[in-house]
């Protein structure tokens, strides 16, 4: 795993247990606003839960394991189906 990946889990895990932006950027030494922007990623911009229209795209595909999904492995298998 990429060490930015690990940051972002790392900042993720943070805010979802409780830390405020401020108290996470200077535990780990980040820029505040990395934290800001994972923290609106996370809750949205007034805090009420995400706002999946402004989500990057690798905070909207992160739970994405690569594998294909049910209807492709289907497809490989039978074109025809």
């Amino acid at each position: 795993m990429g060490q930015m990946k690990a940051l972002v889990m790392d900042i993720e895990d943070m805010l979802s247990a409780g830390w405020d932006v401020e108290s996470t950027a200077k535990y780990l030494g980040a820029p505040l606003e990395l934290i800001e922007e994972i923290y609106e990623n996370l809750n949205g911009p007034d805090g009420g839960g995400p706002d999946y229209d402004d989500l990057s795209y690798d905070a909207q595909h992160r739970d994405h394991d690569g594998q294909p999904d049910e209807a492709q492995e289907w497809h490989d298998f039978d074109p025809d189906c």
